[in-house]
Formats: C-alpha cells, structure tokens, sequence
C-alpha cells in the first residue's frame, strides 16, 4: 500500500491505494526466502513476483502436538 503525504503547511494524508497489482509475497512469516528487497538508502526496491499458478501446494504436519500443549500448559 501507498498514501500520498503533504507536510507544507498542514499535515495531511490521502487514503491508502495498493502500490502493486500483482501477487507479491512481502513478508516471511512461514521462514521461507524473503521475496523482496529495499535499498540500504531506501529510494530503490525489487520484487519477485509469486507464480500462483505453478505454486505446489504445502502441507504442514505436526505430530505429537498434543503432548507439547500438555508440556508448555501444564492443568494444574
């Protein structure tokens, strides 16, 4: 997202609009490989676009997540 910013005399802001229409991954929540980059001097960034078409769907599978709820919240 993008919003426009005017500090002159008064301090105003417009709405927020989406910078980029296509689908970008812009955080790394799942661990993975950051897919975006932002220059040390902050004026220039690159993007790596997300192939949603060819993307392999992911399965996450946790065993014995019981025995670790048990662990970590003991029932007094």
């Amino acid at each position: 997202m993008v919003v426009a910013v005017q500090a002159v005399e008064t301090f105003t802001i417009q709405t927020p609009v989406p910078l980029f229409a296509a689908p970008y991954v812009l955080d790394n929540a799942g661990g993975g490989n950051l897919n975006y980059a932002i220059s040390p001097d902050g004026t220039e960034s690159i993007l790596v676009e997300q192939d949603l078409a060819n993307a392999a769907p992911q399965i996450n599978v946790v065993l014995n997540w019981f025995e670790e709820l048990k662990a970590r919240v003991p029932v007094p």
